[in-house]
């Protein structure tokens, strides 16, 4: 007698869902996928101008991967929960810089700050996910072929932007000491020290390694089988927020920030003190206009200075960075004195940083459930 029971108590529940065939042709049961999928992610920002938006796209694009979770809540909204792993990269170097090594016009600046990044940001959001194409369907496998649609997120993101150290010694000419630090932790444009002794205004706080963000996305959806869908979606993020690659404020009064930093062994070119000592890391990072090199690549920024050396590149601008002869750094370890420089207090920064991703994912929808059998 249970297989009649259990009939009865289908039939009792179906039963109202089946009160007119329009209605029917508009029910779809709800179901769920998981995805899983990677590309490439690209940075805007203080090294990768906003005007200049398909340059950026093209310059230094790296890595990101996904893992998702949708909810299908009827034939036309979703609502999905994601994770992403997102490095994003920034160098003034190579954005300023032709491949034979000479200064692109009106570049000027970005080669002089010489300024680089790398961050990881792991982000978490949950989004909205509209369908741009009518659908009617009552079932999972039903569902359209092709999909367009249009997505809104909210979440959080945790970062930590990073600068590679990396001095050439002057007379053997060979690269010492190269790791990655964390800038955040420097304080590289005096934040959290206080009061800045050259112009007497407050410096900013540290700046939070957890921030807000607001994902906005355009996609399409392919069905490849009953139970596995292929996305293709271009993401760009908005975030209020200025820190991405670290430059978010002016240049540090150097000697504000002579107790603040890591200590770090270099070594020292001659002219200076010759041999080995211990540099003052938040000075280093804080700025690298007169490093010789490029410290994330290690390229010679001197061809630069040859190839248009007395020449005006611009209208304002002619490329007297550095003496190249003295491959001098930043500054004096021992003193904590910076060398001269013509740069001034800005470090010419613009608001809030953003970053992209282009992402391919496969998705299995996952078992749909017992479904009432349509009655015709």
């Amino acid at each position: 007698m249970r297989f009649p029971r259990l009939i009865l108590l289908i039939a009792f529940f179906c039963i109202p869902l089946l009160g007119n065939s329009q209605n029917r042709k508009q029910f779809m049961s709800k179901y769920s996928s998981v995805g899983f999928g990677g590309g490439s992610s690209h940075y805007f920002g203080d090294m990768a101008q906003y005007h200049k938006f398909f340059n950026t796209l093209a310059t230094l694009p790296r890595w990101s991967g996904t893992l998702q979770y949708t909810r299908y809540i009827n034939p036309q909204m979703m609502l999905r929960t994601n994770f992403s792993w997102i490095r994003i990269v920034g160098d003034d170097y190579n954005y300023s810089t032709r491949p034979n090594g000479s200064v692109i016009p009106g570049f000027e600046r970005h080669f002089y700050r010489n300024a680089h990044f790398r961050n990881d940001i792991k982000e978490f959001t949950v989004t909205g996910l509209l369908n741009l194409l009518p659908q009617h369907n009552r079932s999972a496998e039903m569902r359209n072929r092709f999909m367009p649609y249009l997505g809104l997120s909210l979440g959080f993101y945790a970062h930590d932007p990073q600068a590679k150290v990396r001095f050439r010694e002057a007379i053997t000419n060979t690269n010492e000491n190269s790791r990655w630090v964390s800038l955040s932790a420097e304080g590289t444009g005096g934040q959290g020290q206080g009061i800045n002794s050259s112009t007497a205004l407050p410096y900013e706080n540290k700046y939070n390694l957890i921030q807000p963000v607001m994902p906005l996305s355009l996609g399409f959806r392919m069905k490849l089988a009953d139970h596995i869908d292929l996305t293709f979606e271009a993401a760009y993020r908005v975030t209020p927020f200025d820190y991405l690659d670290d430059i978010g404020s002016d240049y540090a009064f150097p000697a504000d920030l002579a107790s603040s930093g890591t200590g770090f062994p270099i070594s020292i070119p001659s002219g200076m003190i010759a041999g080995v000592t211990t540099a003052n890391l938040s000075q280093i990072l804080a700025d690298r206009s007169l490093e010789v090199i490029a410290a994330r690549t290690g390229k010679d920024r001197t061809k630069s200075y040859e190839l248009a050396q007395g020449k005006t590149v611009s209208k304002d601008a002619t490329l007297q960075f550095f003496d190249p002869t003295t491959r001098q750094i930043g500054y004096d370890p021992v003193t904590g004195r910076k060398l001269t420089t013509t740069i001034g207090g800005s470090r010419f920064t613009k608001p809030w940083d953003a970053y992209a991703t282009v992402q391919v994912a496969i998705h299995f929808i996952l078992n749909t459930g017992v479904k009432c059998p349509v009655i015709k």
